[in-house]
């Protein structure tokens, strides 16, 4: 199985949740948005960025993914069920990979309603 790790994943995996570390070593391989680094960053683990490189690789947010994002957006604001931002881009940005999502957080479950997506519950 090929992952996206959204923030909340990482933080777990960081924390030694078990389920979630399994899950990654398990796993084919481990992607991670760029705009989760970024709000990894924004913590204050120091070893932040040696995690991050010990990954198969930091997706950057293409032009695809930024139209998938609005038309997820869209289709949620429609439904009332508006969620954050950074979690529709990290969608967009799996759906157009076709990987699967590793995620605690449940705002996700509000896109699996919507939009073709896999999800993982730690």
């Amino acid at each position: 199985m090929r992952i996206l790790a959204d923030t909340s994943a990482l933080i777990e995996f960081m924390r030694g949740n078990e389920v979630v570390k399994n899950i990654m070593f398990d796993a084919d391989k481990i992607y991670v948005s760029s705009l989760s680094v970024f709000e990894l960053l924004l913590g204050k683990d120091k070893n932040v960025l040696d995690f991050i490189s010990s990954l198969d690789g930091v997706l950057s947010l293409t032009k695809r993914d930024s139209v998938t994002a609005s038309l997820i957006y869209k289709r949620l604001k429609e439904n009332g069920s508006l969620i954050g931002l950074v979690d529709i881009l990290i969608a967009s940005q799996a759906m157009n990979r076709k990987l699967t999502v590793l995620t605690k957080d449940k705002d996700f479950e509000k896109l699996g309603a919507i939009v073709n997506i896999a999800l993982i519950k730690s």
